[in-house]
């Protein structure tokens, strides 16, 4: 359940196998990345926005922040809907949005609150194929600076290879059930799940537009996050084979909304 949309953000407040996931991370000021946004449409904004709560794992101390566990309650469903909910353990906007990152060549999630999302939708209201654009974030803050923001530079489009987007949920996010949070409750950590997963097809996108060759821009390495408040990463980072995805339509989903503060 609980993906939502910007203009609901506002009524909220804040043992197994775990997919590999990879995260785009500015840590330190003035740090750079080059991508392409993988959404086109307030929709598929939408579709990457979830109410999570934030689990720490007994079977995997190393993940300092825990894991991104979906709320099963809309706000205004009763707080038993949810045992994590009910149990007082606390939500989180979480904006987890794919980006081809062309320094890495591969897909990763960029983990941002309502800030970000809000800054993002304005920019897609404004630029038609968004996802086919190239755009620079700049960090501008220091490590663990509450006050840290980011710059949106717009390149102009550029052409790159096809790739698969991997699915938010099972990811970045964790899908569990009741039965699943009331385990992890007593016992700090989830149920073992078994090896029959099946994969979904994932959505493929590709850029609308090609832009006209050009010298190759210089490009600056992303980190992987490891100690910022908002955006911390919540899962084994090493890097593995990277995924491939194609950017132009939204991909279908169940959610929720978030109030539109801007």
């Amino acid at each position: 359940m609980p993906r939502v949309n910007l203009s609901d953000l506002g009524n909220y407040s804040g043992g197994g196998k775990y997919q590999k996931v990879n995260y785009l991370s500015l840590q330190n000021d003035g740090d750079t990345a080059q991508v392409h946004f993988l959404i086109d449409s307030e929709e598929d904004l939408n579709n990457c926005i979830y109410i999570t709560h934030n689990c720490l794992l007994k079977s995997v101390p190393k993940l300092k922040y825990g894991v991104r566990v979906n709320c099963l309650r809309e706000y205004s469903d009763p707080i038993d809907d949810c045992p994590l909910c009910a149990a007082g353990i606390k939500t989180g906007i979480s904006c987890v949005i794919p980006v081809y990152n062309v320094d890495t060549e591969q897909v990763e999630f960029w983990v941002r609150g309502k800030k970000e999302a809000s800054r993002l939708l304005r920019k897609l209201s404004k630029i038609k194929n968004f996802s086919s654009h190239l755009f620079e974030i700049t960090r501008v803050g220091e490590s663990g600076d509450q006050a840290t923001d980011y710059e949106y530079d717009d390149l102009g489009v550029e052409e790159f290879d096809e790739v698969d987007v991997p699915e938010i949920l099972g990811g970045p996010v964790l899908d569990k059930s009741a039965d699943d949070m009331e385990y992890w409750l007593s016992e700090k950590d989830f149920p073992p799940e078994g090896d029959d997963d099946e994969d979904e097809e994932p959505v493929r996108r590709r850029p609308a537009r090609k832009q006209k060759e050009e010298e190759p821009r210089r490009r600056r390495p992303s980190k992987y996050e490891e100690e910022d408040e908002d955006d911390e990463p919540l899962f084994d980072e090493d890097e593995e084979e990277p995924v491939r995805r194609k950017p132009t339509g939204g991909r279908k989903a169940k959610r929720r909304s978030v109030e539109d503060e801007f």
